[in-house]
Protein backbone atom coordinates (compact mmCIF):
# COMPACT_ATOMS: atom_id res chain seq x y z
CA UNK A 1 0.00 0.00 0.00
CA UNK A 2 1.75 3.31 -1.09
CA UNK A 3 -0.54 5.70 0.33
CA UNK A 4 -0.70 7.30 3.67
CA UNK A 5 -3.30 6.45 6.70
CA UNK A 6 -4.05 9.92 8.42
CA UNK A 7 -6.38 9.94 11.61
CA UNK A 8 -7.24 12.52 13.31
CA UNK A 9 -6.36 12.37 17.41
CA UNK A 10 -9.50 13.41 19.61
CA UNK A 11 -7.39 16.50 21.29
CA UNK A 12 -7.72 19.64 22.97
CA UNK A 13 -6.03 22.24 21.12
CA UNK A 14 -3.98 24.62 22.87
CA UNK A 15 -5.17 28.44 23.01
CA UNK A 16 -1.55 29.78 23.49
CA UNK A 17 -0.75 31.93 20.98
CA UNK A 18 2.87 30.92 20.53
CA UNK A 19 2.07 28.47 17.40
CA UNK A 20 5.34 26.29 18.11
CA UNK A 21 3.84 25.04 20.99
CA UNK A 22 0.38 23.79 19.26
CA UNK A 23 -0.67 20.55 20.07
CA UNK A 24 0.00 18.07 16.93
CA UNK A 25 -4.11 17.83 15.24
CA UNK A 26 -2.61 14.81 13.10
CA UNK A 27 -1.30 10.96 13.67
CA UNK A 28 0.03 9.48 10.80
CA UNK A 29 0.91 5.95 10.28
CA UNK A 30 2.26 4.28 7.10
CA UNK A 31 2.89 0.36 5.78
CA UNK A 32 6.59 1.29 5.12
CA UNK A 33 9.00 3.18 6.80
CA UNK A 34 10.88 6.27 5.54
CA UNK A 35 12.85 9.26 6.60
CA UNK A 36 10.99 12.63 6.03
CA UNK A 37 11.94 15.69 6.81
CA UNK A 38 8.34 16.13 7.94
CA UNK A 39 6.38 14.48 10.55
CA UNK A 40 5.32 11.91 8.97
CA UNK A 41 6.09 9.77 6.10
CA UNK A 42 6.14 9.88 2.17
CA UNK A 43 4.73 13.52 2.86
CA UNK A 44 5.64 14.26 -1.32
CA UNK A 45 2.95 11.73 -2.15
CA UNK A 46 -0.67 12.64 -2.66
CA UNK A 47 -3.39 11.04 -0.76
CA UNK A 48 -5.87 9.01 -2.72
CA UNK A 49 -8.79 9.70 -0.80
CA UNK A 50 -10.12 10.95 2.75
CA UNK A 51 -9.25 8.27 5.34
CA UNK A 52 -13.00 8.13 7.02
CA UNK A 53 -12.30 4.61 8.70
CA UNK A 54 -14.18 4.49 11.75
CA UNK A 55 -16.55 7.52 11.00
CA UNK A 56 -20.55 5.39 10.48
CA UNK A 57 -21.74 7.81 7.84
CA UNK A 58 -25.21 5.94 7.33
CA UNK A 59 -25.48 5.86 11.42
CA UNK A 60 -24.02 9.02 12.03
CA UNK A 61 -22.66 10.07 15.62
CA UNK A 62 -23.85 13.51 16.80
CA UNK A 63 -20.88 14.69 16.22
CA UNK A 64 -20.20 13.59 12.71
CA UNK A 65 -19.88 16.49 10.53
CA UNK A 66 -17.23 17.83 12.73
CA UNK A 67 -15.23 14.31 12.97
CA UNK A 68 -15.32 14.23 9.17
CA UNK A 69 -14.82 18.02 8.82
CA UNK A 70 -11.51 17.56 10.51
CA UNK A 71 -10.77 14.59 8.17
CA UNK A 72 -11.29 17.02 5.33
CA UNK A 73 -9.51 19.44 6.72
CA UNK A 74 -6.03 17.60 7.24
CA UNK A 75 -6.69 15.61 4.16
CA UNK A 76 -6.33 19.57 2.46
CA UNK A 77 -3.23 20.59 4.08
CA UNK A 78 -1.09 17.25 3.39
CA UNK A 79 -2.27 17.97 -0.35
CA UNK A 80 -1.34 20.91 -0.24
CA UNK A 81 1.82 20.23 1.10
CA UNK A 82 2.52 17.23 -2.23
CA UNK A 83 1.17 19.47 -4.63
CA UNK A 84 4.01 22.28 -3.48
CA UNK A 85 6.97 19.68 -2.83
CA UNK A 86 9.78 20.73 -5.68
CA UNK A 87 9.59 18.82 -8.70
CA UNK A 88 10.30 18.34 -12.19
CA UNK A 89 7.02 18.17 -15.03
CA UNK A 90 4.70 17.27 -12.46
CA UNK A 91 6.62 14.48 -10.66
CA UNK A 92 8.06 15.18 -6.96
CA UNK A 93 11.54 14.82 -6.12
CA UNK A 94 11.42 12.80 -3.20
CA UNK A 95 14.94 13.39 -1.75
CA UNK A 96 13.88 17.33 -1.59
CA UNK A 97 11.81 19.16 0.49
CA UNK A 98 9.48 21.70 0.69
CA UNK A 99 10.29 25.19 1.73
CA UNK A 100 14.10 23.70 1.62
CA UNK A 101 14.36 26.60 -0.60
CA UNK A 102 11.70 28.13 -3.04
CA UNK A 103 11.85 26.02 -6.26
CA UNK A 104 9.51 24.97 -9.33
CA UNK A 105 6.03 22.75 -7.64
CA UNK A 106 4.86 19.45 -8.81
CA UNK A 107 1.79 21.14 -9.93
CA UNK A 108 2.84 23.97 -12.10
CA UNK A 109 4.44 20.82 -14.06
CA UNK A 110 1.10 19.89 -14.89
CA UNK A 111 -0.92 20.85 -18.19
CA UNK A 112 -2.40 24.41 -18.45
CA UNK A 113 -6.37 24.57 -19.28
CA UNK A 114 -4.97 27.10 -21.80
CA UNK A 115 -2.52 24.10 -23.38
CA UNK A 116 -5.55 21.80 -23.54
CA UNK A 117 -8.67 23.55 -25.11
CA UNK A 118 -7.05 25.25 -27.90
CA UNK A 119 -7.73 27.95 -29.73
CA UNK A 120 -8.42 26.17 -32.94
CA UNK A 121 -9.63 22.72 -31.21
CA UNK A 122 -6.55 20.59 -32.41
CA UNK A 123 -5.51 17.86 -30.66
CA UNK A 124 -2.98 18.99 -27.03
CA UNK A 125 0.59 18.24 -27.23
CA UNK A 126 1.40 15.17 -25.24
CA UNK A 127 2.02 15.13 -21.01
CA UNK A 128 5.70 16.07 -21.01
CA UNK A 129 5.37 18.50 -24.37
CA UNK A 130 5.80 21.56 -24.77
CA UNK A 131 2.99 23.24 -25.48
CA UNK A 132 1.16 24.04 -29.08
CA UNK A 133 -0.25 27.15 -27.50
CA UNK A 134 1.14 30.01 -30.28
CA UNK A 135 2.32 32.79 -28.39
CA UNK A 136 4.82 35.16 -30.10
CA UNK A 137 7.06 36.18 -26.90
CA UNK A 138 6.65 32.54 -25.51
CA UNK A 139 9.83 31.35 -24.01
CA UNK A 140 10.49 27.38 -23.37
CA UNK A 141 9.93 26.67 -19.73
CA UNK A 142 8.92 29.95 -18.87
CA UNK A 143 5.23 30.16 -17.02
CA UNK A 144 2.66 31.93 -18.94
CA UNK A 145 -0.37 33.88 -17.27
CA UNK A 146 -2.97 35.49 -19.92
CA UNK A 147 -5.77 35.20 -17.70
CA UNK A 148 -7.26 38.54 -15.79
CA UNK A 149 -9.45 37.34 -14.00
CA UNK A 150 -10.56 33.83 -12.95
CA UNK A 151 -13.28 33.48 -15.58
CA UNK A 152 -12.17 35.43 -18.27
CA UNK A 153 -10.65 33.68 -22.13
CA UNK A 154 -10.16 36.93 -23.78
CA UNK A 155 -7.60 39.07 -22.63
CA UNK A 156 -6.88 42.68 -23.03
CA UNK A 157 -4.76 45.36 -21.60
CA UNK A 158 -7.69 47.92 -21.57
CA UNK A 159 -10.47 45.73 -20.15
CA UNK A 160 -12.74 47.55 -18.19
CA UNK A 161 -13.33 46.39 -14.83
CA UNK A 162 -16.90 45.56 -13.35
CA UNK A 163 -18.06 43.26 -16.66
CA UNK A 164 -19.96 40.71 -13.88
CA UNK A 165 -18.85 40.67 -10.26
CA UNK A 166 -17.09 36.59 -10.67
CA UNK A 167 -15.56 37.55 -13.61
CA UNK A 168 -14.37 41.06 -12.38
CA UNK A 169 -10.43 41.85 -12.15
CA UNK A 170 -8.83 42.06 -8.93
CA UNK A 171 -6.56 44.84 -8.73
CA UNK A 172 -3.74 45.11 -6.20
CA UNK A 173 -2.29 48.01 -3.42
CA UNK A 174 0.73 48.60 -6.40
CA UNK A 175 -2.61 49.17 -9.03
CA UNK A 176 -1.34 45.90 -10.78
CA UNK A 177 -3.98 43.49 -12.13
CA UNK A 178 -3.66 39.53 -10.43
CA UNK A 179 -3.37 36.96 -12.61
CA UNK A 180 -5.11 33.60 -13.02
CA UNK A 181 -4.01 30.19 -14.12
CA UNK A 182 -6.22 26.59 -14.50
CA UNK A 183 -4.18 23.21 -14.18
CA UNK A 184 -5.20 19.97 -14.11
CA UNK A 185 -3.24 16.64 -12.97
CA UNK A 186 -2.27 13.72 -15.98
CA UNK A 187 -5.15 11.33 -14.73
CA UNK A 188 -7.60 14.81 -16.11
CA UNK A 189 -5.36 15.44 -19.00
CA UNK A 190 -5.81 11.25 -19.58
CA UNK A 191 -9.33 11.22 -19.25
CA UNK A 192 -10.00 14.20 -21.80
CA UNK A 193 -7.55 12.66 -24.23
CA UNK A 194 -8.48 9.40 -24.53
CA UNK A 195 -12.44 10.80 -24.82
CA UNK A 196 -11.25 13.62 -27.35
CA UNK A 197 -13.38 15.86 -24.74
CA UNK A 198 -10.81 19.12 -26.25
CA UNK A 199 -13.02 20.17 -29.03
CA UNK A 200 -16.52 20.97 -30.04
CA UNK A 201 -16.74 17.78 -31.61
CA UNK A 202 -15.25 15.19 -29.80
CA UNK A 203 -17.61 16.22 -27.15
CA UNK A 204 -20.38 15.87 -29.72
CA UNK A 205 -18.82 12.41 -31.00
CA UNK A 206 -18.75 11.69 -26.55
CA UNK A 207 -22.23 12.35 -26.32
CA UNK A 208 -23.57 10.33 -29.52
CA UNK A 209 -21.59 7.30 -28.83
CA UNK A 210 -22.78 7.19 -24.97
CA UNK A 211 -26.12 9.23 -24.90
CA UNK A 212 -26.75 7.63 -21.22
CA UNK A 213 -23.54 8.15 -19.96
CA UNK A 214 -22.50 11.49 -17.55
CA UNK A 215 -19.32 12.66 -18.35
CA UNK A 216 -17.38 11.81 -15.07
CA UNK A 217 -13.96 12.27 -14.10
CA UNK A 218 -11.58 9.97 -12.36
CA UNK A 219 -12.22 9.13 -8.83
CA UNK A 220 -9.03 9.01 -6.27
CA UNK A 221 -9.75 5.00 -4.54
CA UNK A 222 -8.34 3.73 -1.16
CA UNK A 223 -8.05 0.58 -2.02
CA UNK A 224 -10.63 -1.19 0.44
CA UNK A 225 -13.70 -4.35 1.25
CA UNK A 226 -15.97 -2.78 -1.69
CA UNK A 227 -12.92 -3.61 -4.19
CA UNK A 228 -12.28 -0.03 -5.42
CA UNK A 229 -8.49 -0.01 -7.45
CA UNK A 230 -5.67 2.60 -5.29
CA UNK A 231 -4.63 5.76 -7.30
CA UNK A 232 -4.98 9.51 -7.57
CA UNK A 233 -8.26 10.48 -9.38
CA UNK A 234 -8.79 13.91 -10.93
CA UNK A 235 -7.23 17.21 -9.39
CA UNK A 236 -7.76 20.88 -10.41
CA UNK A 237 -6.16 23.83 -10.05
CA UNK A 238 -7.17 27.34 -9.94
CA UNK A 239 -4.18 29.68 -9.12
CA UNK A 240 -3.72 33.77 -8.82
CA UNK A 241 -0.35 35.48 -8.88
CA UNK A 242 0.19 39.44 -8.38
CA UNK A 243 3.10 40.76 -9.47
CA UNK A 244 5.52 41.34 -6.52
CA UNK A 245 7.44 45.58 -7.09
CA UNK A 246 8.03 48.11 -4.87
CA UNK A 247 7.66 47.29 -0.97
CA UNK A 248 6.31 44.11 -1.50
CA UNK A 249 8.28 41.47 0.45
CA UNK A 250 9.33 38.88 -1.86
CA UNK A 251 10.51 36.93 1.18
CA UNK A 252 6.71 36.10 2.00
CA UNK A 253 6.09 34.54 -1.04
CA UNK A 254 6.58 31.57 -3.58
CA UNK A 255 8.03 32.87 -6.49
CA UNK A 256 8.19 32.70 -10.11
CA UNK A 257 9.44 34.63 -13.22
CA UNK A 258 6.61 34.86 -15.69
CA UNK A 259 5.71 35.99 -18.74
CA UNK A 260 2.53 38.44 -18.54
CA UNK A 261 0.71 38.29 -21.72
CA UNK A 262 -1.86 40.72 -22.69
CA UNK A 263 -3.93 41.90 -26.22
CA UNK A 264 -3.46 45.68 -26.85
CA UNK A 265 -5.93 45.73 -30.01
CA UNK A 266 -4.45 43.29 -32.26
CA UNK A 267 -0.56 43.21 -30.94
CA UNK A 268 0.41 40.57 -28.50
CA UNK A 269 2.04 42.69 -25.25
CA UNK A 270 4.74 40.26 -23.14
CA UNK A 271 6.02 41.30 -19.95
CA UNK A 272 8.64 38.74 -18.25
CA UNK A 273 7.74 40.01 -14.26
CA UNK A 274 8.06 38.57 -11.02
CA UNK A 275 4.93 37.17 -9.37
CA UNK A 276 3.89 36.13 -6.33
CA UNK A 277 1.29 33.45 -5.20
CA UNK A 278 -1.64 34.65 -3.44
CA UNK A 279 -4.45 32.12 -3.91
CA UNK A 280 -4.56 27.98 -4.51
CA UNK A 281 -7.71 26.28 -4.97
CA UNK A 282 -7.59 22.71 -5.38
CA UNK A 283 -10.62 20.04 -6.47
CA UNK A 284 -9.83 16.61 -5.42
CA UNK A 285 -12.07 14.06 -7.18
CA UNK A 286 -12.28 10.64 -4.73
CA UNK A 287 -14.51 7.85 -4.29
CA UNK A 288 -15.35 9.24 -0.47
CA UNK A 289 -16.27 12.40 -2.42
CA UNK A 290 -17.20 12.15 -5.78
CA UNK A 291 -18.51 15.38 -6.04
CA UNK A 292 -14.66 16.54 -5.28
CA UNK A 293 -13.28 17.64 -1.68
CA UNK A 294 -12.53 21.54 -2.85
CA UNK A 295 -10.04 22.96 -0.75
CA UNK A 296 -8.93 26.38 -0.74
CA UNK A 297 -5.67 28.53 0.33
CA UNK A 298 -4.51 31.84 0.46
CA UNK A 299 -1.56 34.48 1.49
CA UNK A 300 -2.20 35.39 5.03
CA UNK A 301 -1.35 38.55 3.79
CA UNK A 302 -4.35 38.75 1.37
CA UNK A 303 -7.09 40.83 3.42
CA UNK A 304 -7.85 41.61 6.94
CA UNK A 305 -10.92 40.08 8.75
CA UNK A 306 -14.24 42.43 8.43
CA UNK A 307 -14.38 42.37 12.36
CA UNK A 308 -11.23 43.64 12.83
CA UNK A 309 -11.26 46.23 11.04
CA UNK A 310 -11.75 48.92 14.16
CA UNK A 311 -8.44 47.53 16.10
CA UNK A 312 -6.29 47.49 12.23
CA UNK A 313 -3.20 49.76 12.92
CA UNK A 314 -2.80 52.17 9.51
CA UNK A 315 0.64 51.17 8.79
CA UNK A 316 -0.98 47.91 8.79
CA UNK A 317 0.00 45.84 4.77
CA UNK A 318 -2.10 43.91 2.33
CA UNK A 319 -2.21 42.75 -1.14
CA UNK A 320 -5.76 43.81 -1.31
CA UNK A 321 -6.54 46.04 1.44
CA UNK A 322 -5.32 49.52 2.55
CA UNK A 323 -5.89 50.63 6.01
CA UNK A 324 -5.50 54.13 5.70
CA UNK A 325 -8.48 54.36 3.26
CA UNK A 326 -11.41 54.53 5.79
CA UNK A 327 -14.08 55.86 3.06
CA UNK A 328 -13.01 53.37 0.52
CA UNK A 329 -16.03 50.97 -0.80
CA UNK A 330 -15.02 47.51 0.34
CA UNK A 331 -15.61 44.00 -1.64
CA UNK A 332 -16.74 45.86 -4.62
CA UNK A 333 -15.63 45.77 -8.14
CA UNK A 334 -13.33 48.48 -8.21
CA UNK A 335 -13.99 51.44 -11.11
CA UNK A 336 -11.36 52.06 -14.17
CA UNK A 337 -8.05 53.55 -12.11
CA UNK A 338 -9.25 51.81 -8.96
CA UNK A 339 -7.34 49.59 -6.42
CA UNK A 340 -9.24 46.48 -4.82
CA UNK A 341 -10.09 46.82 -0.89
CA UNK A 342 -10.81 43.48 -0.24
CA UNK A 343 -12.26 42.45 3.83
CA UNK A 344 -12.71 38.86 4.64
CA UNK A 345 -16.27 38.85 5.83
CA UNK A 346 -16.21 35.36 7.48
CA UNK A 347 -13.82 35.00 10.09
CA UNK A 348 -11.52 31.55 9.86
CA UNK A 349 -13.05 28.68 12.13
CA UNK A 350 -11.11 28.21 15.09
CA UNK A 351 -10.28 24.59 14.59
CA UNK A 352 -9.05 25.48 11.01
CA UNK A 353 -6.71 28.56 12.69
CA UNK A 354 -4.99 25.98 14.97
CA UNK A 355 -4.83 23.60 12.33
CA UNK A 356 -3.29 26.30 10.19
CA UNK A 357 -0.75 27.12 13.20
CA UNK A 358 0.15 23.32 13.31
CA UNK A 359 1.08 22.99 9.72
CA UNK A 360 2.76 26.51 9.78
CA UNK A 361 4.29 25.28 12.32
CA UNK A 362 5.93 21.88 10.79
CA UNK A 363 6.85 23.68 7.87
CA UNK A 364 9.03 26.39 9.85
CA UNK A 365 10.56 23.64 10.98
CA UNK A 366 11.88 22.25 7.76
CA UNK A 367 13.19 26.31 7.31
CA UNK A 368 12.20 29.41 9.70
CA UNK A 369 12.79 31.04 6.51
CA UNK A 370 10.33 28.68 4.36
CA UNK A 371 7.72 31.04 1.92
CA UNK A 372 4.95 28.33 3.10
CA UNK A 373 4.73 29.30 6.16
CA UNK A 374 2.90 32.17 4.73
CA UNK A 375 -0.45 30.57 3.31
CA UNK A 376 -3.37 29.14 5.56
CA UNK A 377 -6.17 27.04 4.32
CA UNK A 378 -9.36 29.02 4.21
CA UNK A 379 -11.86 25.93 4.47
CA UNK A 380 -12.82 22.70 2.85
CA UNK A 381 -16.22 22.15 0.99
CA UNK A 382 -16.92 18.16 0.62
CA UNK A 383 -20.23 16.14 -0.26
CA UNK A 384 -22.23 14.61 2.44
CA UNK A 385 -24.32 13.49 -0.18
CA UNK A 386 -22.08 10.39 -1.83
CA UNK A 387 -24.68 10.01 -5.10
CA UNK A 388 -21.83 10.00 -8.30
CA UNK A 389 -23.75 11.44 -10.04
CA UNK A 390 -26.00 13.72 -8.01
CA UNK A 391 -25.07 17.67 -7.09
CA UNK A 392 -23.30 16.71 -3.61
CA UNK A 393 -26.21 18.10 -1.60
CA UNK A 394 -26.17 18.81 1.46
CA UNK A 395 -22.49 19.57 1.01
CA UNK A 396 -20.24 21.89 4.13
CA UNK A 397 -20.02 24.05 5.00
CA UNK A 398 -22.28 25.82 2.56
CA UNK A 399 -20.34 28.65 1.77
CA UNK A 400 -16.65 29.14 1.61
CA UNK A 401 -14.83 32.17 -0.29
CA UNK A 402 -11.33 32.96 -0.90
CA UNK A 403 -10.64 36.51 -0.71
CA UNK A 404 -8.52 36.43 -4.10
CA UNK A 405 -10.75 33.97 -6.01
CA UNK A 406 -14.32 35.39 -4.72
CA UNK A 407 -13.62 38.75 -3.76
CA UNK A 408 -16.56 40.29 -4.76
CA UNK A 409 -19.30 36.86 -4.05
CA UNK A 410 -18.10 36.02 -0.24
CA UNK A 411 -21.65 35.86 0.63
CA UNK A 412 -22.81 33.95 -1.61
CA UNK A 413 -20.14 31.72 -2.96
CA UNK A 414 -20.14 28.08 -2.86
CA UNK A 415 -17.70 25.79 -4.79
CA UNK A 416 -19.99 22.53 -5.36
CA UNK A 417 -23.33 25.06 -5.52
CA UNK A 418 -21.40 26.83 -8.24
CA UNK A 419 -19.84 24.46 -10.63
CA UNK A 420 -22.78 21.85 -10.90
CA UNK A 421 -24.18 24.14 -13.20
CA UNK A 422 -20.65 23.87 -15.92
CA UNK A 423 -21.34 22.71 -19.19
CA UNK A 424 -19.84 20.96 -21.74
CA UNK A 425 -20.39 23.09 -25.34
CA UNK A 426 -23.17 20.97 -26.65
CA UNK A 427 -25.17 21.57 -23.05
CA UNK A 428 -24.47 18.70 -21.17
CA UNK A 429 -23.46 18.25 -17.70
CA UNK A 430 -19.23 18.56 -17.43
CA UNK A 431 -18.75 16.80 -14.15
CA UNK A 432 -18.42 20.25 -11.93
CA UNK A 433 -15.58 21.49 -14.37
CA UNK A 434 -16.23 24.88 -16.51
CA UNK A 435 -13.05 24.41 -18.47
CA UNK A 436 -14.69 21.84 -21.37
CA UNK A 437 -17.16 24.68 -22.00
CA UNK A 438 -13.69 26.47 -23.79
CA UNK A 439 -13.57 23.60 -26.33
CA UNK A 440 -13.29 25.21 -30.17
CA UNK A 441 -14.55 23.99 -33.09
Amino acid sequence: MRYLIISLLLFACTNNADTTKTTPPLQVTSSKTQTSCLPYPNAYQIQYDANLDGIDQYNPPPNFLDSVANVMDTLSWTTFIALNWPGIKGVAIPNKCIGEDDTKTVWEGWKSSDDVFLPDGGTPSGWAENSKLSINCSKQDTKILMRLSKTDDVLTSVLEPGEGLAGSPLIDQNGNYTRFEVRMNKPTFDYIIQNKLYNQQGQKSFYAANPDTLLTLPRGCRSDSLGNVEGVGSITIKAAWKILEGKDDKTRFHTIKALLVSLDGKDTVCQEKLVGLVALHIVHRTCEAPQGIWSTFEHIDNAPEKSSLANLSPQASYNYYNPACKDCPVNVSPSKGQKSQIVRLKPLEDRIVKLNAYFQSMLRGVNEKSVWQYYQLIGTQWPVGRNPQGSGLPYKPELLANTALESYIQGKSTCMGCHFSAKMTNGKRADFNFQFSKAKK
